[in-house]
């Protein structure tokens, strides 16, 4: 029996979440409810909690809500290694007691694109302090 993706099996969990995204999704793909990873606005359609949930922004976005869904963007292995990495940043105290300039320097430095640096999760670190800054 064809299962699609020949490196999934049932019963078995990977931890490349690539392939588990990549499989999942099948060969699914609806012009209206598809976002683009080059468009200008794609981070902000989205949205996380310090759980490491991933949720769309506006409740009404559907492209949002189906491409979470679509690309298993909400798996538990996405879900924990966003919150391991939004709360060893983020705790109780840096988020009562961060600035303004500290969140803006924060995601600057998240956004710089020096590769020699680069954070696991970083974009998801950076789009948090946006979220901050913006409430």
């Amino acid at each position: 029996m064809k299962t699609g993706c020949p490196l999934i099996q049932p019963y078995r969990t990977h931890k490349n979440a690539n392939c588990i995204t990549a499989c999942y999704r099948s060969n699914w793909f609806d012009e209206t409810l598809h976002i683009s990873p080059l468009a200008d606005d794609c981070e902000q359609r989205f949205r996380y909690l310090l759980t490491g949930k991933i949720q769309n922004t506006e409740s009404a976005d559907l492209a949002a809500a189906t491409m979470i869904e679509k690309l298993a963007l909400d798996i538990a292995y996405l879900t924990r290694r966003r919150q391991e990495a939004i709360t060893g940043i983020f705790d109780d105290q840096f988020i009562l007691s961060a600035s303004e300039a500290e969140l803006t320097h924060l995601v600057q430095s998240l956004r710089s694109g020096d590769a020699g640096k680069q954070v696991a999760f970083g974009h998801v670190v950076a789009r948090y302090a946006e979220q901050l800054l913006a409430s």
